[in-house]
């Protein structure tokens, strides 16, 4: 008798339970489950939205990977941006955050500084860099002159359109920026001592000590750069147009399923090529994973 009480109990428990997260649940499953467990069946069809989908299997994915010179220029050009935007972004983040952290007096004023350009909306803010880097007018490139410096075309050529993004991507860093020095201000000062009463040099601190302490830091903000990095749409959008000029150069991978999928009306197609991003994404983060787990260091 006491048994079915207690299980009665239970069951209103949980009950209670999933009465107050019905609301998520609900959510979750008409937003997130429904839309993803569309678009996977909608990449085995062909579907233009007006007309009932027409189930033809793998032929959208054969098409993508033996016919689609596009997929891989975006493919391409994706890659080729997250990797820059990666490295640079992490160097110049953590740059600023050591910096940030050596002038505490200060430090509020900098701090608030280094996060405006991040508050920005991603469209002004790349309207904004595509005006400061102009070739003929732009501030950089004045500077550049005036110092003698030869001055690159920016987003007019396809060898420098990338970089320009990128250097939009670590101007508005701002987050990572105060994630790092948030980590930096909670290392332990006793640590430091010991190794300045050893004779230890700061050179050989920052890279014996600050950074692999900091190195799970350094792992989330990495994943979570790689992750943003195969996504970007609006700044390559704004900068480049639909087509990516200059020469296809900022034809990213976002852009390409948008192109397919609203210009095109092609849905099934790009319910394809998102899985294929999808599998890329996955598989992108697991070799980041392995190779920077090795050098990541998690205290006890």
């Amino acid at each position: 008798m006491l048994s079915i009480l207690k299980d009665k109990r239970e069951l209103r428990r949980i009950g209670k339970g999933l009465l107050f997260v019905s609301p998520w649940l609900i959510g979750y499953l008409l937003f997130m489950a429904y839309p993803l467990l569309s678009s996977l069946y909608y990449s085995f069809t062909k579907y233009n939205v007006i007309s009932p989908a027409h189930w033809i299997g793998l032929q959208n994915y054969i098409d993508i990977i033996q016919g689609d010179s596009v997929f891989y220029q975006a493919i391409r050009n994706t890659l080729y941006f997250t990797i820059l935007s990666v490295v640079f972004g992490t160097v110049v983040s953590f740059a600023i955050a050591l910096l940030l952290n050596n002038i505490r007096s200060v430090g509020s004023l900098f701090r608030t500084i280094f996060y405006l350009p991040s508050i920005l909306p991603a469209v002004a803010g790349t309207i904004l860099f595509v005006w400061v880097l102009n070739p003929s007018y732009g501030v950089v490139n004045q500077v550049l002159r005036f110092l003698h410096i030869p001055a690159p075309a920016w987003f007019s050529d396809p060898h420098w359109s990338i970089p320009g993004l990128v250097l939009l991507g670590a101007w508005t860093a701002g987050p990572w920026v105060i994630i790092y020095l948030s980590a930096l201000q909670g290392l332990p000062e006793d640590v430091y001592e010991a190794a300045r009463i050893d004779g230890c040099k700061r050179s050989t601190a920052l890279f014996k000590i600050t950074i692999p302490l900091l190195s799970p830091v350094i792992f989330f903000n990495v994943i979570m750069s790689v992750i943003g990095g195969l996504q970007t749409f609006t700044q390559g959008f704004i900068a480049g147009g639909l087509d990516g000029v200059p020469a296809g150069s900022l034809l990213f991978y976002g852009m390409y399923i948008y192109e397919q999928a609203f210009a095109f009306f092609n849905m099934g197609y790009a319910s394809a090529l998102s899985w294929i991003l999808f599998i890329v994404t996955a598989i992108c983060t697991a070799l980041v994973s392995r190779i920077l787990g090795r050098y990541t260091y998690y205290e006890n």
